[in-house]
């Protein structure tokens, strides 16, 4: 079993070419996937595949799973950018692949959105990173849900955002390497978790998205392995640019982030060739 996982970040608008813009970039994606005949599957799907749940299916060589972080609403609302015009979210971009391929050729689509699961930081966070148009809400996580494309994720209490005022945990903000004691862990990914679990109860939200792709060794090796099953989180993700395998630790699972890991469609058919043979 070797699935990459495919993260986008959807407030990543810088113009509307690919390399520029996840949404440009991942409806070209999806296509890439479609026709090299890889099958879209839920991120929750592989996570009970390395738990050894069940058995993955005999295809699972040419299996891809997609994440989105930060949870914004370009994520499940077409919204009017205010330099590059309306974006279509992430949501209606699977849809608009639906309709142009059929259901029968991405039967299992899917995605899970990790969202900042604070409201107070959202609304703090879409002043000072986004456009303060209210564009980081939560009353779309349950329609989200409804249309069973989307999971909605754990990306801990605030994101640990060093724009914000009075983080959940004062200290080293804009990384998550800070996060190494259990009074942080607490505040940052158990808090949160209740909440999500109780606002938006889904398969996602038993999933972990460190903020900034970063896993402190605390968290990998003591708070997740001890403390995961008392807060109803199964598996956490991270970067590192290597698909997801058998082996692979369920408390620090690679994924592969646009803009970074590659950058144009000649890139993603590189990955793919190399996550298939590395």
């Amino acid at each position: 079993m070797r699935i990459p996982i495919l993260t986008y970040h959807s407030m990543r608008i810088h113009g509307n070419d690919y390399a520029d813009n996840d949404h440009v970039a991942f409806a070209e994606d999806l296509r890439t996937l479609t026709a090299l005949g890889f099958r879209v599957v839920s991120a929750g799907d592989v996570v009970r595949w390395i738990c050894r749940d069940e058995a993955p299916p005999g295809h699972a060589a040419k299996m891809i799973a997609v994440t989105f972080d930060d949870g914004s609403d370009f994520d499940f609302h077409d919204l009017p950018h205010p330099a590059f015009g309306v974006q279509r979210s992430m949501l209606n971009v699977m849809l608009d692949l639906r309709r142009e391929f059929g259901a029968a050729a991405q039967p299992t689509l899917h995605a899970t959105s990790f969202v900042i699961v604070s409201r107070d930081a959202r609304s703090e966070l879409d002043r000072t990173c986004m456009v303060g148009r209210g564009w980081w809400r939560d009353d779309w996580w349950t329609p989200a849900l409804r249309t069973g494309l989307l999971s909605i994720g754990n990306h801990s209490f605030d994101h640990n955002h060093p724009t914000l005022a009075s983080p959940a945990t004062p200290g080293a903000l804009g990384t998550f390497r800070g996060v190494d004691n259990a009074a942080a862990a607490e505040a940052q990914i158990a808090r949160a978790a209740a909440m999500l679990h109780a606002q938006a109860p889904n398969d996602g939200a038993a999933l972990f998205a460190y903020p900034y792709g970063e896993a402190s060794d605390y968290l990998v090796d003591e708070y997740f392995p001890r403390q995961g099953e008392r807060i109803g989180i199964r598996a956490a993700f991270a970067c590192g640019a290597a698909p997801v395998t058998a082996a692979s630790n369920r408390w620090r699972l690679p994924r592969y982030v646009f803009a970074h890991d590659w950058k144009t469609p000649a890139d993603l058919h590189a990955l793919l060739r190399d996550a298939a043979v590395a």
